[in-house]
């Protein structure tokens, strides 16, 4: 078994591997629970990101304040919530970009946020497990090169 991970190939296929289980199981979870991930600045809570992952879609959000101020992080604060899916109210994007599950867009003066701006980016959970499943096979079932042995090495 020791063999079949041998070179630099074999290794990060395995990684890559690993990689692709992880965001499946972030995918399957993103169906029955949605996660959030939030970090807020320390300076009159000029930004606000959110990360969050919610049927099958990574979705980060940036809530900033116009015109910006500068943002001083003291130390990050960062909570992880787990919270049961709800209907949440639809808000007036604008969409610069969507496309097969992408999408960007913006948003400016939300109730809570009068006068601030609010960007979005969704990435869809298969656009990245399928690049690093195509990857992990490519590395772990292509036949390692034989070294080339030079006049000297002969």
């Amino acid at each position: 078994m020791g063999d079949f991970f041998y070179g630099w190939r074999r290794k990060a296929g395995g990684v890559a591997l690993v990689l692709a289980c992880v965001v499946v199981a972030g995918w399957v979870r993103s169906w029955r629970v949605d996660d959030l991930i939030q970090l807020t600045s320390e300076e009159d809570m000029a930004t606000d990101i959110h990360i969050r992952s919610f049927e099958g879609f990574l979705i980060m959000q940036v809530e900033t304040l116009v015109p910006p101020k500068p943002i001083k992080w003291a130390v990050p604060k960062w909570s992880i919530v787990e919270l049961h899916k709800t209907a949440a109210a639809d808000d007036p994007m604008i969409w610069r970009f969507r496309w097969c599950g992408f999408a960007a867009g913006y948003e400016l003066g939300r109730a809570y946020l009068p006068d601030g701006r609010v960007d979005l980016w969704i990435i869809p959970y298969w656009s990245i497990v399928i690049p690093l499943t195509l990857l992990s096979a490519y590395l772990l079932l292509v036949k390692p090169r034989k070294p080339k042995l030079g006049p000297t090495q002969i």
